[in-house]
């Protein structure tokens, strides 16, 4: 639509027809077919998909002064929040939280030895992953192994859980009551609430005595062992 243009008439003099006519036509053509943005003051030159934005002193292209929140929501915004269906900025519900989820999962598929005969010496056979905790997740943390052996005869094999370099304690304790053929098979769990910050599970082998403690695990299949591996739950 061209730029409106209305002529006035001269003063004490009767209006001229076709100035009538005129004018008539380009209010008509106004009001039928809407204002551009060649009309508004500023003409802002707008592409498909903007709308003019008043900035105060006049109208702009919507991709240079956006329309801000406060003209069509009221309340404070923080670059959080969303807006109502009433028409106000409202914070999102809090997150739900779910019990039974897998903070972490390790598993090795083949034979660990240790001949540590100390706590602190004691040999990592199985490492999780670093997993960062907020300070009140509860969690279960379980080990478990297929069989496990000692080379001597009367051993106590001791498997403690680590946090990180912290000896948490044993998690499974084990006789070998004839020497190689125990084949026991070993499996504990622990609940506690780790601190917040992020925690690297481990499970370290022992015994009392001197020799080979040997946690045995494969990868599975007909006839073959199955990993060993450890696991933490959520579960409060």
């Amino acid at each position: 639509m061209p730029s409106i243009s209305l002529t006035d008439p001269t003063a004490h003099t009767n209006a001229d027809a076709g100035l009538i006519a005129t004018n008539n036509g380009n209010l008509r053509t106004l009001l039928n077919g809407g204002i551009d943005a060649a009309n508004l003051l500023g003409a802002p030159s707008l592409v498909s998909g903007e709308v003019p934005v008043w900035n105060g002193t006049q109208f702009v292209r919507s991709t240079v002064t956006r329309i801000g929140i406060s003209s069509i929501a009221s309340g404070t915004p923080d670059g959080t929040k969303y807006i109502r269906d009433d028409g106000t900025l409202q914070s999102f519900p809090a997150a739900p939280t779910f019990l039974g989820v897998q903070k972490d999962y390790a598993e090795v598929t083949s034979n660990q030895t240790s001949t540590a005969t100390t706590a602190a010496g004691a040999t990592a056979i199985i490492t999780g992953n670093s997993v960062a905790y907020n300070g009140t997740d509860v969690v279960m943390i379980e080990f478990e192994a297929v069989s496990a052996t000692h080379s001597v005869a009367n051993a106590i094999m001791k498997w403690n859980l680590y946090d990180g370099s912290t000896d948490l304690g044993v998690m499974c304790q084990s006789w070998e009551t004839t020497t190689g053929t125990g084949n026991m098979h070993v499996r504990g769990s622990r609940r506690l609430t780790p601190s917040n910050a992020s925690h690297t599970y481990s499970i370290r082998a022992w015994s009392n005595t001197a020799g080979t403690v040997t946690t045995e695990a494969g990868a599975g299949g007909a006839g073959v062992l199955l990993p060993m591996f450890i696991r933490i739950w959520r579960i409060a």
